[in-house]
């Protein structure tokens, strides 16, 4: 619609201005973020919310993850390429029977909680995935040590009501957790392993996976 040099400078302005309008958006997708309940977008509730916290949960977060890569990868390949003897692989997948819930354009299939199984399964590092609390899971990995603990179900309207979850390791933790044992948080410091409670064990495995091919070979 314009002629030269003149639709040149438009360009030059219509660029810059999305840029800004990108940072704008980024701005007040947080905002909207934490203003949601669940941090879902979708359904807001009439709470609290201190946007002079904003700025200092935005600096402890680049703070944090300045040294952390994320990849934007399909999961068997993501554990094949990083994992090793001494890799910590903690997995998070959507809980089974719950996949609608998760907005994703691939959707997670029940195929895919038996082939995340499989690739765990040969993982060398040591593994710890979480789950809900339902009978398919637990069959599923049989050969793993299952965790039952509980927390405050975060998505509940009701006060107090907590919901159950599986941990699910390769090794056996009791080897690592002795008397005034402490753990590294994810943001920072320490807190001990003792104090936190609620895990009960469901199912130790026949044979111990995280060593089982060195210990064979012996």
């Amino acid at each position: 619609m314009f002629e030269q040099p003149k639709a040149e400078e438009l360009k030059r302005l219509l660029i810059k201005q999305s840029k800004e309008k990108d940072i704008k958006r980024a701005a007040a997708y947080y905002k909207l973020l934490r203003y949601s309940f669940n941090a879902n977008a979708d359904t807001f509730g009439g709470k609290k919310c201190d946007v002079r916290r904003f700025f200092v949960d935005i600096w402890n977060f680049s703070r944090i993850f300045r040294n952390i890569t994320i990849e934007n990868k399909d999961f068997e390949a993501l554990i094949k390429q990083y994992d090793r003897e001494m890799a910590f692989i903690y997995c998070g997948p959507p809980y089974y029977d719950a996949e609608s819930f998760y907005k994703n354009d691939v959707p997670f299939t029940k195929a895919d909680h038996i082939r995340l199984r499989d690739v765990l399964h040969e993982a060398k590092g040591y593994v710890m995935v979480s789950y809900n609390n339902v009978p398919e899971i637990l069959e599923l990995y049989q050969d793993f040590y299952i965790y039952h603990t509980t927390r405050t179900h975060s998505m509940s309207k009701k006060k107090g009501e907590v919901y159950e979850e599986l941990i699910i390791i390769n090794y056996d933790i009791t080897k690592y957790v002795n008397n005034g044992s402490y753990q590294m948080q994810l943001f920072g410091g320490f807190s001990s392993v003792q104090n936190e409670g609620g895990y009960s064990l469901l199912h130790s495995p026949s044979q111990q996976l995280r060593g089982r091919k060195k210990e064979v070979s012996k």
